[in-house]
């Protein structure tokens, strides 16, 4: 992705975290822990700031950030042990449906079904080392590119300022990313475990 359109998207993403935390009642912060199936086998984590409109629409910014590291056998380079460092920023959005309620003027409920999405930039890193030398094969490269993703889940609120969470999440990049001549594996499905703090 050239850098001018990086640039402008990036831009469009603060401009509209801005406007969210600007109209929000609530601002949210999330912090989750992610594993990461489907041949990355592996944890990274979450941070979500955004604003909290009506109680039940979430808008923000999200950042994730995973590090696979695997084994694989380039036609070129032949047999190398590959770190990958893969991090996302992107525009959420979660809509929450309430389980129920508590308290006479229902400011939280104690349960609640989340569903969501976000989208924005992708961007992928590997390093190559020879599996027999042990010795950087070349020069690391990476790639940004667009990148979606789905997100449901269950939150657990324990009051109206702090709740957590439990889901499920898919991660796609909407174009291919290709390292090293070879198309990298930049989709995954990942369970989540997190915290929220409502202020």
């Amino acid at each position: 992705m050239a850098t001018k359109t990086r640039k402008r998207f990036l831009f469009v993403l603060v401009f509209s975290f801005g406007a969210a935390a600007g109209r929000a009642q609530t601002l949210q912060a999330d912090v989750s822990f992610l594993h990461a199936l489907h041949q990355w086998n592996t944890t990274g984590f979450s941070a979500d700031l955004g604003g909290l409109l009506a109680g039940q629409h979430f808008l923000g910014l999200e950042f994730t950030a995973f590090n696979p590291k695997f084994t694989y056998s380039y036609p070129i380079y032949g047999s190398a042990h590959v770190d990958e460092r893969i991090e996302t920023l992107q525009l959420a959005y979660r809509f929450s449906f309430p389980l129920s309620t508590f308290g006479s003027n229902h400011r939280h409920t104690p349960f609640e079904f989340y569903v969501g999405g976000a989208g924005g930039l992708g961007r992928v890193r590997q390093t190559l080392t020879n599996t027999s030398t042990g010795v950087a094969a070349l020069a690391p490269q990476q790639e940004t590119e667009l990148c979606v993703e789905l997100a449901a889940g269950l939150q657990c609120n324990f009051g109206p300022y702090f709740g957590i969470k439990a889901g499920f999440r898919y991660i796609d990049s909407i174009n291919n990313v290709r390292l090293f001549n070879t198309d990298a594996n930049t989709d995954t499905k990942a369970l989540e475990a997190g915290v929220v703090f409502r202020f």
